[in-house]
């Protein structure tokens, strides 16, 4: 549970246009002392992933690609024994190890700014772990692959497409999909882990790891 005097979070139910519970406990800044507030802007990890599951479909209503596609038509990927399809990426059922288990992800590198290409060259000569279609494994992997693909069908880096076809149109003012901390909207609340009976800073995170992840 969360108190006022530690790291905390910001909490929203509601039920079409009515808001039926808001509500922030705890700090965005400890040693500060500043508290949270539900204006407060924090990072969502994962959750990334159903925007991006979202802009791929956009796309293929558009046309632009079929999910059935492999995906070695839309980003540089060596082919590998089976097919793998973007319906494959989506769904976590590549077979591309994820990236985020292997040795390579820590602290040290995960600090440091990373391209796409440099990105995809982590686990891009790996082999699968099973056959494309046979198996369900969460891959952080298929989602990078899945960012490379929006970027070269759309024409647009990952931010700009989210901006302009997914985050304002629903009417998602507050959010972002920055991959630079210095344009994230608001002043950010700070990560924290747990370190002993008290909270110690998160190690940082460069923004152009998760992406679309």
């Amino acid at each position: 549970h969360f108190t006022a005097d530690a790291p905390g979070g910001v909490v929203l139910v509601a039920q079409g246009d009515k808001v039926l519970y808001e509500r922030a406990l705890g700090m965005a800044d400890v040693a500060a002392k500043k508290p949270l507030t539900t204006n407060s802007v924090l990072r969502i990890g994962s959750l990334t992933k159903q925007f991006t599951g979202v802009a791929i479909l956009q796309l293929a209503e558009q046309g632009k690609l079929k999910v059935t596609d492999e995906i070695q038509q839309y980003v540089d990927f060596p082919k590998k024994e089976h097919p793998i399809t973007i319906e494959h990426l989506v769904s976590h059922t590549s077979g591309i190890p994820n990236f985020t288990d292997l040795p390579l992800y820590n602290a040290e590198a995960y600090a440091q700014d990373a391209t796409l290409p440099e990105l995809i060259a982590h686990f891009k000569d790996l082999p699968l772990e099973f056959e494309p279609g046979t198996k369900w494994s969460y891959s952080n992997s298929g989602y990078i692959l899945l960012t490379a693909i929006v970027e070269r069908v759309s024409g647009m880096p990952w931010t700009d497409y989210a901006e302009k076809h997914l985050l304002r149109p629903a009417g998602m003012k507050a959010s972002s999909a920055s991959i630079n901390s210095a344009f994230l909207p608001n002043e950010p609340a700070l990560g924290y882990q747990p370190e002993g009976d008290g909270w110690a800073s998160a190690f940082p995170v460069s923004l152009t790891w998760p992406r679309g992840v």
